[in-house]
């Protein structure tokens, strides 16, 4: 025996070698893949440029999506819209330089990592904090925080960073759904060409037409080009079929060209009124955009077709902003007994956890139903586990002041705003800036007072705001500025 593994001995210290030398490189891989599509973070020294622009005063903004500027247009983030709400209040001598340095699915203690490098390259005049919303879903540092900034932990820490771990993570969690559900849990484009094989199954007459076969097929891999050729195709032999059309339209969806994708789910819509994916389609597109035109088209869709799942999924998305989760539940109840297979039903469930009674009742109804149905039961382990997991409020309140430390060590002002949409974490924010005295802006509250109960003007579906939102974002923080003196008096041109 002894002999044998001294024998296997080299071949097994060359195999690791090896081993070891491919995860480096996958390593380096994935970061140098991630640094060539990375938007300007929070580790980018080059922000030091900004100063030599000529800016009398320096701007740092922190903070995740809700400062990278998701929901977004061009320039229409609020670090951008802020930059020139205040230069236009100041003379061409006292220019203000806004930097943007939110990154999406930062979590606070990602930030408070980072911030003593960041401070050190931008050497900001003030900083804004927007932060704890992610901390919902991501949980690096919570150990740290929880159990103290041990060896152990900050090494636990560090594997979980490696890229090449959350891709076996990412793929081991794809695998594992897979052998519990039967099929791997859809979303976006995949959800919905499952739905509507599933409904042409109850509803068509005969089998799907081979070119929608192979564009569906091509959707699913993300090959909208290719998708789009074999739909057209279809649409050509047989323009009386709704399908096609369906299909164009999601192939133009995917190629970024909104108005071609609402031209032909229009089209899908009128060729063949009865098929209810096209409206489901339309109300899902012009969610970001036009939150009213969005719900007339789902409204019509399930009027069509009471039992089709898709339209009712889309108008439980129309009702995820606050005032509305009692009516958003049902929503999510319809769309479950229309397809008990639609996995986007139980997702938006999560979205009703700031309504405690709400969320109970939906609690208990996914108890009922996790017997009988998979997915039920998996949205269930994770809710109660959710329920029982890290206490998000004192980790949130500890990092951000972690972090204003930072800021007041180096003599720099801080401005703690919350989030515009109601349902985040911003009462966590506002305690904390109220006990550090730290100016305080409370953007949910002005973004209610403006537009009552009717937020889909100024947010989207998922929370975000718009450019408009952002706006408004923008003027409030620019007016706290002003009041508190915080760059001091600014001159009109």
């Amino acid at each position: 025996m002894l002999a044998t593994l001294r024998r296997l001995a080299p071949k097994l210290a060359a195999s690791g070698l090896g081993l070891l030398l491919m995860v480096v490189v996958l390593e380096l891989g994935l970061r140098v893949a991630g640094a060539l599509h990375r938007p300007i973070g929070l580790d980018d020294a080059s922000l030091r440029s900004v100063l030599a622009d000529g800016a009398e005063h320096l701007v740092l903004c922190i903070g995740d999506s809700n400062t990278y500027g998701i929901g977004a247009g061009s320039d229409g983030d609020y670090p951008s819209q802020l930059e020139g709400i205040l230069n236009a209040q100041r003379s061409s001598e006292q220019r203000v330089a806004v930097v943007n340095g939110g990154v999406a699915g930062a979590n606070t203690t990602m930030m408070l990592d980072a911030l003593p490098g960041f401070l050190e390259s931008t050497e900001p005049d003030l900083v804004i904090l927007l932060a704890g919303t992610t901390n919902l879903s991501n949980f690096y540092g919570y150990e740290r925080w929880r159990d103290g900034d041990s060896a152990g932990v900050r090494l636990r820490e560090a594997l979980r960073s490696l890229r090449v771990v959350r891709l076996v993570a990412l793929v081991s969690a794809e695998l594992r759904m897979d052998r519990r559900s039967g099929a791997r849990m859809l979303h976006g484009t995949s959800a919905a060409v499952a739905a509507y094989e599933r409904w042409w199954s109850q509803h068509g007459d005969g089998a799907l037409p081979e070119p929608f076969i192979e564009g569906t097929r091509l959707l699913r891999l993300g090959a909208f080009d290719e998708a789009m050729e074999r739909f057209e195709r279809g649409s050509a032999s047989e323009p009386e079929l709704s399908c096609h059309h369906w299909g164009m339209g999601m192939a133009a969806w995917g190629q970024r060209d909104r108005e071609a994708a609402v031209a032909h789910l229009e089209r899908a819509a009128a060729v063949d009124p009865s098929d209810p994916n096209a409206h489901a389609a339309l109300g899902e597109l012009l969610l970001s955009t036009d939150n009213h035109a969005a719900v007339r088209w789902v409204d019509r869709g399930i009027a069509v077709d009471p039992g089709f799942s898709g339209n009712h999924w889309v108008r439980a998305m129309s009702l995820s902003l606050p005032h509305h989760h009692d009516a958003m539940f049902e929503s999510i109840q319809r769309c479950v007994q229309a397809d008990p297979q639609d996995a986007r039903c139980f997702v938006e469930l999560g979205r009703l956890e700031q309504d405690s009674a709400v969320y109970a009742r939906a609690m208990d109804w996914l108890e009922s139903l996790s017997g009988r149905n998979q997915l039920a039961a998996d949205s269930l382990a994770v809710m109660v586990l959710k329920e029982r997991g890290p206490a998000v409020d004192p980790w949130v309140e500890h990092d951000l002041r972690e972090m204003v430390r930072l800021c007041w060590e180096r003599d720099i002002p801080v401005l703690i705003q919350g989030y515009a949409a109601p349902w985040d974490p911003s009462l966590t924010l506002q305690r904390t800036a109220r006990g550090l005295n730290v100016p305080w802006v409370d953007q949910s509250a002005s973004f209610q007072q403006l537009h009552g109960d009717d937020l889909s003007v100024v947010l989207h579906a998922d929370g975000h705001p718009n450019d408009r939102g952002y706006r408004l974002v923008a003027e409030n923080l620019a007016r706290a500025i002003e009041r508190y003196g915080l760059l001091g008096s600014a001159h009109a041109r």
